[in-house]
């Protein structure tokens, strides 16, 4: 391990070594694991300091970045958390409630063969920690039966019987709240967010990934070769731009099985992000300050992507028809990226009243960083938006759009929010000479 840590640095560089997450995992695991022998032959200590050899166990971790499918389940539980903290919460509420309920019910039962110094109702730490233990089904039964104890295995002076009929009602009901309805929640919602992953994967979506260019998989891989020739940036120098499509280019392409009438055919397939240095120097990047961010240039690479098969399909829909005789479809005016992919035109007089007018009367946006760009971006969600509802209307279709207006008029925006809300309304207004007055009251 020690000899591995000592040829990456010598490889990489101590820079792009200690950049990567994975790099610094292991050589916090070699620096503890030298510690501990340098202790053992130098201090004796009360604790074998072998001990934290365990701890090289967890480079089996390791195995994350390269197994799909336990990424998958991994990535699975991350995002479940936030669903079973509430969960959690719900839990130990109940823990509680039964915890002091038992207090009362069995805090003097007389101990028996499960209801001992650690399993019984007597204070509220061991309440918990015996509620706790009859959550994993452990003896819930004995605890249950100890707690029905009668005389003359008791003593009704001394108050240490049980009651049977609170008991029979107490444990069945607790082991029915949290054993089935707890662990069944947590389940279901560690499911629901596997099927959304699995969607997301493309396993239970083929259809619709299928039909796709680029794949849930190139994206992924795109976004770790970034995180490795530029870690923890999302802005890089113009300069790097030709090196960074020479890593592209150089990305192996993988063989893909087909089944095709019970014949199985091995095809090709490239990394769809890759390019040439004579393409990504043609390639229109939005550049800030002279630097190019990760998203704008994934986003021009993918649309390259598309449109490259948008004119494949476009000439074979043409061959085709032409083959049949029919009628075939109109050529291609100009560049087929603006065919594929029509912006909204700078020269657009509402979009340059919102933009002037948020600048002028909030005169601190001067100082933000891409706001022309954040505000095209919405101005051309917002008419996206209009467009659907327009459609839907017209289709005599149900239109449910989640408006928080209400919570709007009450509580006052601050900052962006205010500014984008401000905005919002003069999208909605669509003439020029209302947006530059005063914003109307209902969009």
């Amino acid at each position: 391990f020690i000899l591995e840590m000592i040829c990456k640095l010598l490889g990489l560089g101590f820079d792009q070594y200690i950049g990567n997450a994975w790099n610094r995992f292991d050589c916090a695991l070699v620096l503890l694991s030298v510690l501990t022998l340098s202790l053992q032959s130098v201090v004796t200590l009360a604790v074998d300091p072998t001990i934290f050899r365990i701890f090289r166990i967890l480079r089996i971790f390791r195995l994350l970045p390269k197994a799909e499918g336990l990424k998958k389940v991994v990535r699975t539980l991350k995002f479940s958390l936030p669903a079973l903290y509430n969960i959690l919460f719900l839990l130990a509420l109940f823990i509680f409630v039964f915890a002091v309920m038992g207090m009362s019910l069995f805090g003097k039962v007389k101990h028996g063969n499960f209801l001992d110094d650690h399993a019984n109702f007597e204070t509220f730490p061991t309440a918990v920690v015996t509620l706790f233990r009859i959550t994993t089904g452990e003896s819930w039964n004995g605890i249950m039966h100890d707690c029905m104890v009668q005389p003359p295995n008791c003593s009704e002076e001394e108050e240490n019987c049980g009651s049977i009929p609170w008991a029979l009602i107490y444990f069945p009901l607790y082991i029915l709240v949290s054993f089935y309805a707890m662990l069944n929640l947590f389940v279901a919602v560690v499911l629901k967010n596997f099927e959304a992953e699995e969607g997301k994967s493309g396993e239970g979506n083929k259809a619709f990934w299928g039909k796709s260019p680029i794949l849930q998989g190139d994206i992924e891989k795109y976004s770790e070769m970034w995180s490795e020739v530029f870690p923890n940036q999302s802005f890089i120098p113009l300069d790097d731009l030709i090196r960074w499509g020479v890593h592209l280019q150089f990305v192996q392409p993988k063989d893909v099985i087909t089944t095709v009438r019970g014949k199985q055919t091995v095809k090709k397939r490239h990394f769809p992000f890759s390019i040439t240095r004579k393409e990504m120097k043609k390639l229109n990047v939005p550049v800030w300050n002279n630097q190019i961010h990760y998203l704008s240039l994934i986003q021009k690479l993918a649309l390259r992507r598309f449109t490259q098969r948008y004119e494949h399909l476009h000439n074979l829909k043409t061959e085709r028809a032409v083959a049949a005789g029919k009628k075939p479809p109109d050529p291609i005016v100009g560049n087929p990226e603006n065919a594929f992919f029509r912006g909204i035109s700078r020269d657009n007089q509402i979009l340059q009243c919102i933009n002037s007018n948020a600048q002028s009367e909030y005169p601190e946006l001067s100082k933000l960083k891409n706001f022309i760009f954040l505000s095209n971006q919405y101005f051309a969600a917002t008419l996206l938006k209009n467009w659907w509802v327009a459609r839907k209307k017209a289709r005599g279709q149900a239109v449910k759009i989640r408006s928080d207006r209400k919570e709007i008029e009450v509580v006052e925006l601050k900052g962006t929010a205010k500014v984008f809300e401000q905005i919002k309304e003069w999208c909605c207004c669509g003439r020029p000479a209302a947006a530059a007055t005063v914003a109307p009251k209902s969009p």
